[in-house]
């Protein structure tokens, strides 16, 4: 008799843990649940910038918004997230103006080589008038911009044959590039032999030397021991790439407005720590190459490989249209 009280009391105790540990969770459940994916290393800029910006959603919204981050393309590619999104089965994704660009061909601009003379001057862009115009044409695509504060970077060249200071000094080399006509077209200019290749081929390519070599912002460099098969990198910040959060427009549009004020709230402070994680991965980058042996140049005088590359602005301006020339202009006084 003793031992069926004992027992009831363990199994009454057991039932009322088990009905508290039910109820804190029901209580702390997040009332959203969102993912968002990206398709770098969780060390990344871009992987760092994404789990502070869910972080700081689950303070600001006291717990009822819950991002997961998925890294290393764990949930798609660039493109098959943007396809997602469109059609409102992913929330979020680091969004780049090359994955969006395929639908809409304004958003290209961001492929024109030395556009921006400063990280400064693109953000003040990006939070002016270009970022309006660029909200407007994601927006049309299926995305909706809630930053434009994930950039990848300016990159720069690696080569195994010679420092590159002026056009002339990569003159036949023959350098992968990210597919792109425009990115084609402006190593022509500068009388390079652009060769597209699919980024998971590129070191196999650059030990073989079937081609000379890459261009690619100074993290990823590292990050990918391209060191181990290129010997010179050359500082020429000829590209710079820029991305941000992008959000399903087909999702957010059923979102209540405290909701969506409260994602917005947090991409745009999220701004100072992503820049501040980029500028810190980068110097550090440029520390670790050296001590790795490349050979460094600073490119101390852009203006010959600016005019080297300006006929593919009067090629494509028109492409762009002129709400972002004008924009462009305005910020970088580059001529179409």
């Amino acid at each position: 008799m003793k031992s069926k009280g004992i027992m009831f009391v363990v199994c009454s105790a057991a039932l009322g843990l088990l009905l508290n540990v039910s109820y804190y969770r029901e209580l702390n459940a997040a009332e959203y649940n969102f993912k968002a994916g990206h398709t770098y290393d969780a060390n990344h800029p871009t992987g760092k910038s994404l789990v502070h910006f869910a972080d700081e959603v689950a303070k600001e919204s006291k717990g009822r918004i819950k991002i997961d981050v998925y890294s290393s393309g764990a949930i798609g590619s660039m493109a098959e997230m943007y396809d997602q999104q469109k059609l409102g089965a992913l929330e979020m994704s680091a969004m780049y103006f090359v994955t969006a660009g395929r639908d809409q061909q304004k958003l290209l601009f961001d492929d024109l080589a030395y556009l921006w003379p400063s990280l400064d001057t693109a953000m003040t862009a990006y939070k002016g008038d270009l970022g309006k115009i660029c909200n407007t044409l994601f927006y049309e695509q299926g995305i909706k911009m809630l930053n434009y504060s994930l950039p990848l970077g300016f990159r720069n060249m690696t080569n195994n044959v010679r420092p590159i200071n002026r056009p002339e000094d990569g003159k036949g080399l023959k350098i992968r590039i990210f597919e792109s006509k425009i990115r084609l077209d402006a190593f022509k200019a500068m009388g390079m032999n652009p060769t597209p290749m699919p980024f998971g081929e590129l070191y196999t390519a650059m030990q073989l030397k079937t081609v000379d070599g890459q261009e690619n912002p100074l993290s990823m460099i590292y990050v990918q021991r391209f060191y181990e098969v290129q010997k010179y990198l050359s500082l020429t910040r000829h590209l710079f790439t820029n991305g941000g959060i992008g959000f399903s427009r087909p999702i957010w549009e059923k979102l209540p407005k405290d909701i969506q004020d409260i994602l917005q709230k947090c991409a745009t402070e999220a701004e100072k720590y992503d820049l501040a994680v980029l500028n810190e991965q980068e110097s550090q980058a440029l520390g670790q190459l050296k001590s790795k042996g490349m050979v460094v140049n600073e490119v101390k005088d852009i203006e010959p490989f600016r005019t080297a590359v300006k006929p593919v602005y009067k090629k494509w301006g028109p492409t762009f249209g002129p709400e972002i020339i004008a924009a462009l202009k305005k910020y970088t006084g580059a001529e179409f």
